[in-house]
């Protein structure tokens, strides 16, 4: 079953955005992507951390991001260690990305005080 999160802070139209981490090994399941609300999907770690050497994670993550921008949702990768694999994603239309190489782990007051500085320009 998916773990859904509700981020704390509210889009700009004044809806929470959803959170699923979908694409976790042995528990995915494409049937309940059309029965849940979301607003973009997580890649786990375990398909992002060896992209872009490894041929068969590069496919299935290239059909992953294509698979969830048709059902009009973003994606968020997760375990990013590498330029290479930053890179490699971004060039695949990968909307965001986490993960040691952009950001050690962080309290939630930290992330906040982030965000106002750089005035979500990164995003």
């Amino acid at each position: 079953m998916p773990t859904i999160h509700c981020n704390a802070s509210k889009s700009a139209n004044g809806i929470y955005p959803f959170n699923i981490i979908f694409f976790v090994p042995d528990y995915s399941s494409l049937g309940n992507l059309q029965h849940l609300p979301a607003d973009e999907l997580k890649i786990d770690r375990a398909f992002v951390m060896n992209l872009p050497d490894d041929k068969q994670n590069t496919a299935i993550v290239g059909a992953i991001i294509n698979l969830v921008h048709n059902l009009g949702l973003e994606v968020v990768a997760e375990g990013v260690e590498t330029t290479a694999a930053l890179r490699w994603l971004r060039e695949e239309g990968c909307e965001r990305a986490q993960g040691f190489y952009l950001s050690k782990p962080m309290p939630a007051e930290a992330v906040c005080r982030l965000d106002a500085q750089l005035g979500k320009s990164y995003s």
